[in-house]
């Protein structure tokens, strides 16, 4: 009797996706944070704030892109 192949209950394009926004919800965190200080002070302290997410948010985009074929959008 044959095994049947079961289909993955996540996929890696489906992790990437997920740290993806993980990572943009984490910074739309801190933009709601600041959204009241003037719009220098605002980029300012979002861009210091989550400069350490943009690599990683980059890494995740790229290995989205290599493992499906296609951009995150």
């Amino acid at each position: 009797m044959t095994k049947k192949q079961s289909e993955p209950i996540i996929t890696h394009v489906e992790i990437y996706s997920r740290a993806i926004r993980n990572i943009l919800d984490e910074i739309k965190v801190w933009e709601d944070r600041c959204k009241d200080l003037p719009q220098e002070q605002r980029d300012s302290m979002v861009s210091r704030s989550t400069a350490h997410l943009l690599p990683k948010l980059n890494a995740l985009k790229e290995m989205y892109r290599m493992e499906s074929g296609s951009e995150y959008n």
